[in-house]
């Protein structure tokens, strides 16, 4: 029998289901765990058997939107991923005469930091970060991909569904939602209508993620200037209201955002299609973040170490009381993420001295942080990841991670910061 490791497990599970075979992708899920290869708690694991789940449940959902929708006329297109080579460098300027196709720019990714020292940790605690894949080196290259397309039409379902499918009847899927990009299967109504251009932003792999909200959608923002002031800026949904707050960052007029159900009737004759942002983050990635931040924000809020508490969620670690009043006591400020806007959060993140945080999405704020501001992030044996362990890279120089193994967890934070 075949292993598998994190990665080579979450490609093969992709893989069977973008072939439209959920059967395999379960027998794939039921091999890695009779081979112990991954544990039934590993995120990996859980996040397959959702993404089952879920494409299981996308026939059930065109159905329900087909039935439920009597007027309207819709078609289930079996698209293939777009695959074409780069026309060049991304240009300067967009308009509808723009030849279409894939443009790209590579350039030097910039980390300030290489990778971890895998020896300073404890013997037990060392295993988890290479299992984690802590000891991956950084790619020296990043490249920034934009493609300009012709005649799109908009799926008829956002969220998980949600992708654009260009007039040849193919799609990207590292801009498509969770399930769409993972599926050949797109539904889409019949065209009425044409829309000129517009820019359309990528569709978050989790519209429920704050991450992926956050690090997908918005940073398809930072092409705005290379489109007339007036074209359309197309997107999903919004759940955590990140769009007015970006739009005010950059200098954006709100009233140039369009939200796509209002669009899936239309032929968008033009569409820029900026890709999603590197899943591990570049320089140019922080840079576009921090500078708007510090433009938007230094000063305003104030200048304290800060520690991110879920004290108010059911995924509490078991250390969160006792860490939460040491740190007060050494004048931290304990803030909880659900309790304050995405501004309070972003200004809290730009002016902090020092972030603690568990793991989990809420790091993503870390991107606003100062170069050099300490971040230490507290991990659960079972949720192990390296994901914002390669994104601090290009944050700050000062990062540590820590597993919470021996009921010492507050002892040695304590310890961190006095290292600091």
């Amino acid at each position: 029998m075949s292993h598998f490791d994190q990665f080579s497990f979450a490609k093969s599970v992709t893989d069977a289901l973008f072939k439209g075979d959920p059967e395999a992708a379960s027998n794939i899920v039921s091999r890695a765990l009779e081979a112990g290869d991954l544990a039934p708690d590993h995120y990996r694991v859980i996040n397959a058997q959702r993404l089952i789940a879920s494409h299981n449940e996308q026939v059930q959902r065109f159905e329900e939107c087909t039935r439920d929708n009597p007027d309207t006329q819709f078609e289930v297109i079996r698209a293939q991923p777009r695959a074409w080579k780069s026309l060049g460098g991304i240009p300067a300027r967009l308009t509808p005469a723009t030849p279409e196709g894939r443009y790209e720019t590579t350039s030097p990714s910039n980390p300030l930091t290489g990778s971890i020292d895998l020896s300073k940790f404890s013997q037990d605690e060392a295993p988890f970060f290479t299992r984690a894949g802590y000891e991956k080196a950084t790619s020296p290259t990043t490249r920034d991909v934009l493609h300009v397309e012709r005649n799109c039409r908009l799926s008829a379902l956002g969220g998980n569904d949600g992708t654009l499918l260009t007039g040849d009847g193919l799609f990207h899927p590292p801009r498509s939602g969770r399930v769409a990009k993972f599926s050949s299967s797109v539904l889409v109504q019949i065209a009425k209508r044409s829309l000129k251009e517009a820019l359309v932003l990528p569709f978050p792999h989790s519209q429920w993620n704050y991450y992926h909200a956050f690090a997908e959608m918005t940073y398809g923002l930072r092409h705005v200037h290379m489109i007339g002031d007036a074209v359309p800026i197309v997107y999903d949904e919004d759940r955590f209201s990140l769009l007015p707050v970006m739009a005010d960052m950059l200098g954006i007029d709100m009233a140039r955002f369009v939200k796509a159900s209002t669009l899936r009737d239309h032929i968008i004759e033009t569409a820029y299609l900026p890709d999603a942002a590197h899943f591990y983050w570049d320089a140019s990635f922080v840079s576009l973040y921090r500078s708007a931040a510090v433009r938007r924000f230094s000063g305003s809020y104030p200048a304290k170490p800060i520690y991110v508490s879920r004290q108010k969620s059911s995924r509490a670690g078991s250390y969160e009381s006792d860490l939460a009043e040491a740190l007060e006591a050494r004048g931290f400020d304990i803030i909880h993420a659900q309790d304050l806007s995405v501004t309070d959060q972003i200004g809290r993140f730009t002016n902090a001295t020092c972030i603690i945080s568990p793991h989990g999405a809420g790091m993503t704020n870390a991107v606003f942080a100062r170069s050099g501001t300490p971040v230490i992030e507290i991990f659960e044996p079972s949720m192990v990841s390296p994901d914002f362990y390669q994104r601090m890279k290009f944050v700050t120089e000062n990062y540590h991670p820590l597993v919470n193994l021996d009921g010492e967890t507050t002892r040695r934070v304590l310890q961190v910061l006095d290292a600091t």
